[in-house]
């Protein structure tokens, strides 16, 4: 399998890392290499409390959707 050239450093650079890195190393997989995945963790997390009916009624019963959308 092939990877993308940005990513193959990446996977090196985490390789070589001393464990004092581990702030750059997350930094460089949240904002470059994963982002996307990191976005739609988000946004799944995000909906969940919308797609349960009994957190979703709650959440409009306390108006928490209509002040905080």
């Amino acid at each position: 399998m092939r990877i993308h050239a940005s990513l193959a450093e990446s996977a090196r650079r985490q390789a070589t890392a001393s464990p004092e890195d581990w702030e750059a190393t997350y930094r460089q997989m949240v904002l470059y290499d994963l982002a996307t995945d990191i976005e739609l963790g988000f946004f799944l997390a995000y909906y969940r409390n919308f797609a349960v009916p009994s957190i979703a009624a709650t959440l409009q019963r306390n108006g928490e959707i209509i002040e905080r959308p």
